[in-house]
């Protein structure tokens, strides 16, 4: 799709082998988490993919490999919406 002029974003929701980010070369120090908890807004975690001007990625975050504490699954939803 990013190939045909499509904008696409990626979004690692893995939170127990994320890899998305290491695929793109990218931090993984914010991410899906970190909006999740309401640590950071959507606009922060989208990272740009580097020679791929419509690619940008979405990491898991930091930290949560045994999953989410709970949390409203609204939120989630929200930011997959």
């Amino acid at each position: 799709m990013a190939q045909a002029g499509a904008r696409v974003i990626a979004v690692d929701c893995d939170l127990r082998r994320p890899r998305l980010h290491d695929f793109f070369d990218l931090s993984n120090e914010v991410g899906f988490t970190s909006v999740v908890l309401g640590l950071a807004p959507l606009s922060d975690v989208v990272q740009a993919v580097p020679g791929h001007a419509n690619r940008r990625v979405v990491a898991s975050g930091p930290g949560r490999r045994y999953g989410l504490p709970r949390t409203d699954p609204a939120l989630a939803l929200d930011l997959l919406g």
